[in-house]
């Protein structure tokens, strides 16, 4: 909608998303850090930098091109209509390394169940561990969200 992009075609585009999607990602970081990497503080975090997002997104919708608002209205409302099996076969890498990868971090994972301290005792890294999993999650969504706009779940 703004034209700004790294690059184009097919994979690009998961490129894109994945590189976009780490700003959000990264200000929930830093908020986080600054205050305690909490689960409920970087819950918070998130729900705020969502607000400003769409605020963003509010003025971008502003001053669109009113043909483009229509795509953009429907990016924004989220379909799996306009979603072709090319643009499965290009999420399905990106989507299956990032699902493998989180089920081969479930056993630390779940070592965070009862908390930080209880985790670095069993010799965890729950931090480390948290960012590495906020990554992965950040590329299955932007990956996903790319190709069928804001589903509400994802």
């Amino acid at each position: 909608m703004i034209g700004v992009s790294f690059a184009n075609g097919g994979y690009m585009v998961v490129a894109n998303a994945f590189i976009f999607s780490l700003v959000p990602t990264g200000v929930i970081i830093l908020v986080s850090k600054m205050k305690g990497a909490s689960p409920t503080t970087m819950i918070m975090a998130g729900i705020a930098v969502m607000y400003i997002f769409n605020a963003c997104t509010s003025l971008i919708k502003m001053y669109a091109n009113p043909d483009a608002l229509s795509s953009l209205f429907q990016w924004t409302v989220g379909s799996l209509d306009g979603t072709r099996w090319e643009d499965v076969m290009v999420m399905m890498p990106f989507v299956i390394v990032g699902i493998i990868a989180i089920q081969l971090l479930s056993r630390q994972l779940n070592v965070l169940m009862p908390g930080d301290e209880s985790a670095k005792m069993l010799g965890v890294d729950a931090d480390k561990l948290r960012m590495i999993t906020i990554i992965l999650i950040a590329l299955i969504s932007a990956t996903v969200v790319s190709f069928t706009g804001l589903i509400g779940f994802i």
